[in-house]
């Protein structure tokens, strides 16, 4: 059988358990999408993982995190209309994708300098060198001349 990466490995019993969830979810109903979770988690597990293994070699955000984090961001769609189960792990998939970019991207800034506040110097060559007034200085007494 050939799955798809938007769907887990979930047996056709809960199938129905889901997808009555992610309706109630849709209409509001109170506690439905941590009711949802524990029915999802595998197959959540299990496109992390997937995605995950496309990453590079040395990636350090394991599965059981990236699950985690996909849950935060999820819950914060819990009041989404969910056509269906594979909806949802259309969406869940996207949300996992986006959180590997997300990191991938914070990594790559942080190894080019991060937030690093570049501060323009004045001459350099025997001479004292005065840094210039940001707005991140005003009360550290950082002017020197």
């Amino acid at each position: 059988m050939n799955q798809n990466l938007e769907q887990g490995p979930s047996s056709p019993q809960q199938d129905d358990e889901i997808t009555s969830l992610l309706q109630a979810c849709s209409s509001g109903e109170a506690g439905a999408f941590d009711r949802l979770i524990p029915l999802v988690y595998d197959d959540l597990r299990a496109i992390a993982h997937r995605r995950r293994r496309l990453e590079r070699a040395d990636h350090t955000l394991d599965t059981t995190a990236i699950v985690n984090e996909a849950y935060i961001k999820l819950v914060d769609q819990s009041t989404a209309t969910w056509r269906d189960r594979a909806h949802f792990f259309a969406v869940a998939a996207r949300v996992i994708r986006h959180l590997l970019v997300d990191y991938a991207r914070e990594r790559k800034a942080a190894k080019r300098g991060g937030g690093a506040i570049l501060l323009p110097l004045g001459s350099i060559g025997g001479q004292r060198c005065a840094l210039r007034r940001s707005a991140f200085d005003d009360d550290a007494g950082l002017y020197h001349a």
